[in-house]
């Protein structure tokens, strides 16, 4: 169970959006079956992807996340924020040799299966509580690198 930085009543406020956001983070990879061989899953995940600037330009593909949000502060508020998303690790298959080394190989049939590579995702997720008077400056606030 991962650790929070916000109080007990922000985390029951939180708590009805993420369910929400767990529908928007996880369609197609949780909320339905999953195994890697399946054709829906062999497309990585189309809602919301970020991949790093110098890939971004050569497939048309986002680099940042901008976001706008309105309130109406009262003195002395905070604004809690948290960010999930899912980051994409590659899984490969090896074949183990005879020699007792490996090698990488494109699928790896077994008696009941054959194995395939596949990304996978993994949570993330980023808690910011900032005071609103850091906010209020030219507007702009920009997260600080993990």
């Amino acid at each position: 169970m991962t650790t929070t930085a916000f109080a007990p009543e922000t985390e029951a406020r939180l708590a009805h959006a993420r369910q929400v956001a767990d529908a928007v983070l996880f369609e197609g990879y949780v909320l339905y079956p999953y195994r890697a061989s399946a054709a829906k899953n062999r497309l990585r995940w189309q809602f919301g992807v970020l991949v790093p600037p110098a890939w971004g330009a050569e497939c048309e593909e986002h680099e940042f996340q901008h976001t706008e949000c309105l309130m109406e502060p009262k003195a002395g508020a905070s604004l809690a924020v948290e960010v999930r998303f899912l980051h994409a690790q590659r899984r490969t298959v090896q074949q183990a040799l005879l020699d007792g080394g490996f090698e990488t190989v494109p699928e790896l049939p077994l008696e009941d299966r054959v194995l395939v590579p596949w990304d996978e995702g993994v949570e993330e997720r980023v808690e910011v509580l900032a005071p609103v008077e850091r906010l209020t400056g030219d507007g702009v606030w920009t997260l600080p690198p993990a």
